[in-house]
């Protein structure tokens, strides 16, 4: 059972098994078709063994020159997702645009296999994008990684239990880095944690808030574990974060929400407490009232900066993760006035409905661009009164035919106001 979403407000929430749309605002000007935005790798295999759950995306961000820092993002999924790696929300364009290259990892599902998998495919991507560095322009030294929910706990073991091969908790002993792919040399550590509302201590978390009975044997961590959690806690010391923590860990930024109803907040808390107590460097946000996810556009300047931070010295990006080419929208006009382009959910391949907000009449232009810059499909071309406009680009190009998966940009343009993007992703 994947944990209820209590996401509100203009965020779009990723759509399970493989259909996406990474949204929310990338404030941006309308570019010119010829400024490129940046190479991308898509479905690159990890492991080598052909499965779905051992591939990954690399994004380049549309400035600078590689080697980039890296960010890898993990998916929430309740571990129940094995090719969720398009569901990157809406914080890709606030990586992208804080100057940071993105790698995108799908993750075996519980259903495919128990715990230790799941850590163990992670720790794979990791290995594999530092050997691959120069391929993919990336700076192997700078890897940071982010996630929510239970991609949160994935990238916090991958914070805390770097260098951990075989770990053993009473009488069971798991292989914690394991042994997949081809590049079981090369370090799986990684230098920066951001960690959105992530489970820790799957024991605690019936006692402390949730409205979900995690001791259920069909809960979510009971399917990752491969047994009701209370008989088997030895196997969720050794998945807890909380186990591996030394004073050798990487810098951890935290948030969650004080009415979390799925992941309580005495999770983060436990382990906040925990680095804290070893000397690492930890910065935790509590947000009140925000439950499982919310409208989380302050977080995520946090997040940016924190990633700025340690891993990048990128002091000529402004404030808010974004550069000269993409100026924050809501600062562009002194009086405010601003074109705003929203999104909804996409079905694969399908239709995306492009919200436009005009403050008066003006003359438009909705425009599809590729991530090479190139535009692929002019929705409107026009005068249009003021008010919101509902425009539906059905995945096809100005020729008719269907677009190749991929990330796309909506980019809309008038006369006396600036532009609004919105980032699409179609698997």
């Amino acid at each position: 059972m994947p944990y209820p979403s209590t996401r509100s407000g203009t965020v779009v929430a990723a759509v399970r098994q493989g259909i996406a749309l990474a949204g929310a605002l990338l404030a941006a000007q309308v570019v010119d078709p010829g400024d490129a935005l940046g190479t991308n790798w898509f479905n690159q295999d990890y492991v080598g063994d052909g499965i779905i759950g051992h591939r990954l995306d690399v994004l380049q961000p549309p400035t600078g020159s590689p080697p980039y820092p890296v960010v890898v993002f993990i998916y929430g999924s309740a571990w129940q997702c094995n090719s969720c790696k398009n569901a990157v929300t809406h914080v890709l364009p606030s990586l992208l645009g804080g100057g940071f290259a993105v790698a995108t990892i799908n993750h075996r599902a519980s259903s495919d296999a128990i715990y230790p998998a799941q850590i163990q495919d992670c720790k794979a991507a990791i290995r594999f994008l530092r050997a691959n560095a120069t391929t993919y322009g990336l700076d192997p030294n700078r890897i940071g990684v982010t996630g929510s929910s239970s991609g949160g706990h994935l990238v916090s073991l991958l914070g805390t239990s770097g260098g951990v091969t075989t770990h053993t908790v009473g009488d069971v002993t798991m292989d914690i880095e394991g042994s997949l792919g081809a590049h079981t040399d090369v370090s799986s550590s990684v230098q920066a944690v951001c960690d959105w509302y992530g489970p820790t201590d799957f024991l605690i978390m019936n006692t402390c808030g949730s409205q979900i009975d995690h001791d259920a044997p069909d809960s979510p961590e009971s399917l990752l574990i491969g047994g009701p959690i209370q008989a088997h806690p030895d196997e969720c010391a050794l998945a807890n974060p909380i186990t591996y923590v030394d004073p050798s860990d990487p810098p951890f930024r935290m948030f969650h929400g004080d009415s979390d109803p799925a992941v309580p907040q005495c999770q983060s808390d436990s382990l906040h407490a925990a680095l804290a107590a070893a000397g690492v460097p930890v910065e935790y946000t509590v947000v009140p009232g925000a439950g499982h996810g919310w409208d989380d556009a302050t977080e995520q300047v946090l997040m940016v900066e924190f990633f700025q931070d340690v891993l990048a010295d990128v002091s000529h990006v402004p404030d808010g993760g974004t550069d000269d080419s993409f100026p924050d929208i809501a600062s562009s006009n002194d009086d405010g006035s601003h074109l705003q382009l929203d999104a909804h959910p996409n079905p694969v391949l399908g239709s995306t409905v492009l919200s436009l907000d005009l403050p008066e009449p003006e003359a438009v232009r909705i425009q599809i661009h590729d991530c090479a810059g190139r535009v692929v499909r002019t929705l409107v071309s026009d005068a249009r009164r003021a008010g919101t406009h509902s425009i539906r680009w059905d995945g096809r190009d100005d020729d008719g035919s269907r677009v190749p998966s991929g990330v796309y940009f909506a980019r809309a343009s008038a006369l006396s106001y600036s532009g609004g993007t919105r980032l699409i992703v179609l698997e």
